[in-house]
């Protein structure tokens, strides 16, 4: 656009195939657009705000039926389905159990997956293949990618996270992945693994 949108006091409004932007008074109103995500700090901050997140929401964000995991990996042709999976379960020590695992597994030959959470400084610390992190570029990736299915189906982001670590060891030819599982209820997320 052109036009400068300071000091608009009108309203009005552009139509451009399927968007239709508005602009009342200083104010941007987009509708049907899709936000062109570039960086990874503006990918983890989407997701974050997009997706129902435990820590900010509470109880509100947790989904006790696999429902959205199921949708979402059958609409990835079910990753999951592509390596052999350990879960770590428990109370304490899921972290650390599931990382001595992974790295006896790794001096064992095996190319292995590790998913954990949450991540202390990272989004990218939660997903990792023979101790090399997720690349910020992969994350960036799996959410433009899939924008539009994670937008209607409104996972929260630990069933997003978990379903980005599956796609990702299916893509990069994970042998076998240890995955740490929540207990706070009976199925999560990370717990859909045919193991």
């Amino acid at each position: 656009f052109d036009r400068r949108l300071e000091g608009i006091d009108k309203s009005w409004n552009i139509k451009k195939g399927r968007w239709t932007i508005s602009f009342i008074g200083p104010f941007l109103i987009c509708f049907n657009c899709r936000i062109e995500i570039v960086t990874y700090q503006e990918t983890v901050n989407y997701l974050f705000s997009l997706l129902p997140v435990f820590q900010k929401e509470g109880k509100v964000a947790l989904n006790y039926k696999l429902d959205k995991t199921l949708k979402l990996l059958d609409l990835l042709g079910n990753p999951q389905k592509g390596f052999k999976a350990i879960h770590i379960g428990g109370t304490n020590g899921k972290g650390t159990t599931s990382h001595l695992l992974a790295s006896v597994l790794k001096e064992s030959g095996y190319k292995v997956g590790l998913y954990t959470s949450p991540h202390l400084k990272s989004f990218t610390e939660r997903i990792k293949i023979d101790a090399i992190e997720i690349s910020e570029e992969a994350v960036v990736s799996f959410v433009q990618k899939y924008d539009t299915i994670l937008k209607e189906l409104k996972p929260s982001f630990f069933e997003m996270t978990v379903v980005m670590a599956f796609d990702y060891f299916k893509k990069e030819g994970v042998e076998v992945a240890v995955v740490e599982v929540c207990l706070l209820y009976t199925s999560d997320a990370a717990d859909e693994e045919d193991s």
